[in-house]
């Protein structure tokens, strides 16, 4: 018996070895190698978010979280988010967006599961908020907040879907705004709107003409 299992391992390793298929233990788990195509199509898309004190440019974490990251698109690609207000800022820390109402509390009635990324809650980071559910962590179906400085306490709790990669000073402006209480919430006084949502993909470069 032990003869015939020393053969065996022999066999093995010598197929390895030879670059035949890598030997796995019955019963052990396998995970593919290969990407999903659906994640590999949202890494090319970017958005711009045109506010009326400038422009925030996002790029998006597919990998991380590539539900919360087609939620977006679609719902920007829809014009939902175009005219909304920023319904909530906390100074220093974080404003909010997505919220039909203007309170803080709405959103498009909708839910998504939560996805834990582990991309660390960071200046300018986009996440979604969470709805009010208690006994479960269950993001909002349009609202998210963008972080105006590090938030690390809120890393694994919130799913971050993007990243400003340019025009964290605006997002910071709108988080200066002066606020007054609205339903528990610290509401933006004055009026901080996202006029419209671009999202583009880039075009695939052109093939280089062959010379004559």
């Amino acid at each position: 018996m032990t003869r015939s299992l020393s053969l065996a391992f022999l066999v093995v390793s010598a197929t390895v070895a030879a670059g035949g298929m890598p030997f796995t233990f019955p019963g052990a788990p396998t995970r593919s190698r290969k990407p999903n195509p659906a994640v590999v199509a949202l890494r090319d898309y970017a958005a711009t978010l045109h506010t009326n004190l400038g422009n925030l440019q996002v790029r998006f974490y597919p990998d991380e979280a590539p539900n919360a990251v087609r939620n977006f698109i679609q719902l920007a690609q829809r014009g939902y988010y175009d005219g909304s207000r920023f319904c909530t800022v906390f100074p220093g820390k974080m404003v909010l967006a997505g919220d039909p109402t203007g309170t803080g509390a709405g959103d498009n009635g909708k839910t998504l599961a939560f996805e834990r990324s582990s991309t660390p809650n960071l200046a300018g980071s986009l996440a979604m908020d969470r709805t009010a559910a208690q006994d479960a962590k269950t993001n909002s179906g349009s609202r998210f907040m963008i972080s105006l400085t590090d938030q690390r306490h809120l890393d694994g709790d919130y799913t971050v879907f993007g990243a400003i990669t340019d025009g964290l000073d605006v997002a910071r402006r709108i988080g200066a705004t002066r606020a007054q209480p609205n339903q528990g919430r610290p509401t933006p006084i004055e009026e901080m709107v996202i006029e419209r949502v671009t999202v583009t993909k880039p075009l695939p470069p052109k093939p280089e003409k062959s010379g004559d």
